[in-house]
């Protein structure tokens, strides 16, 4: 039972972290895709297998990476729209 969780979390990761990889996201829309990813990776830590739990740790880190650079891309474009509304309309 545990191992098929572990292998169920690993494969979520990989459903979801390899399209990840070439989808277009609205900015800040990757962290949370990622984050997802990462959860499901982490599953793969309750594996019995010793190559299971290491690439569920290398999952995790390079998704939970990949969403932090998606929390800071919708920061960016949050103050890019700020900015823009702030400046008077050209006539």
């Amino acid at each position: 039972m545990r191992e098929g969780i572990a292998r169920a979390g690993v494969g979520l990761a990989l459903l979801l972290g390899i399209p990840g990889q070439v989808i277009s996201f609205f900015p800040g829309a990757a962290a949370a895709w990622f984050w997802v990813a990462a959860a499901g990776a982490a599953l793969g830590m309750l594996s019995a297998n010793r190559r299971v739990r290491v690439a569920a740790v290398v999952l995790v880190l390079v998704f939970t990476a990949q969403g932090w650079g998606g929390y800071q891309d919708g920061l960016r474009y949050e103050e890019y729209m700020k900015e823009r509304d702030r400046q008077p309309a050209k006539s």
